[in-house]
């Protein structure tokens, strides 16, 4: 219950931050600085938020005015399909890699570490610029025109966006359970486990991955 009321908390300050911010227009009237205009600016703000299906935009192509909230819906869509698709998919790779290196030797676990720990530190805006690149040239080289790199008005593109969010949210995940394993290991639970004769796939699986999520829980909910 704490968690939540301090994530509701921090939702209304920030809403806040933000009427307070999209009010400061208001401060400016005919290039004079007019502070007494600034709580009617935050006014309009809650009156806007209170009538959000009134909310319009001008459409360049229609030449009018249109309400925003029908044609937002659809990036809306998109967006969480993307976003869930890429977390669904990065979740179930980390799980296979943490198996793997939970399983590997201490040469390939040296090998998994530093490349995790490399592949990490490289910025997101490499991937999206590389798997556009690299699309283009299968297509230019092969032919292969699947992958789409664009598209135009009401045309959704899915394949790459899914892509370079996965591989940025794959990257993390690797690193952080690269760490965790090897401080989770070496638990009395788990040597108590083996010597029980508990299996290695068992030992991962039923003990230590529920420890991993517990603490990814407890890092999501500081962070």
């Amino acid at each position: 219950m704490n968690w939540i009321a301090q994530k509701m908390a921090q939702f209304f300050i920030t809403m806040l931050v933000l009427i307070a911010i999209s009010a400061l227009p208001s401060l400016v009237v005919q290039l004079e600085f007019v502070p007494a205009n600034y709580w009617s600016g935050i006014q309009q703000q809650f009156s806007q938020l209170a009538k959000l299906d009134e909310i319009t935009y001008y459409n360049v192509t229609a030449q009018r005015e249109l309400p925003l909230l029908p044609d937002l819906a659809p990036l809306m869509k998109e967006t969480v399909i993307i976003f869930m698709t890429s977390l669904v998919v990065s979740v179930g790779f980390a799980l296979l890699y943490a198996y793997f290196f939970y399983r590997s030797g201490k040469r390939v676990r040296t090998v998994l570490q530093q490349t995790s720990q490399t592949l990490e530190m490289i910025p997101d805006l490499f991937w999206l610029i590389f798997s556009q690149f690299l699309a283009i040239t299968i297509y230019k080289k092969t032919g292969f025109d699947w992958i789409e790199v664009a598209g135009g008005f009401a045309e959704y593109i899915r394949f790459l966006p899914i892509v370079t969010l996965t591989l940025t949210i794959l990257f993390f995940f690797l690193k952080w359970l690269t760490k965790h394993i090897l401080e989770e290991e070496v638990s009395l639970f788990l040597e108590l486990a083996r010597a029980k004769g508990v299996r290695p796939a068992a030992l991962f699986w039923r003990h230590l991955l529920p420890n991993l999520v517990y603490r990814f829980y407890l890092f999501s909910a500081r962070t």
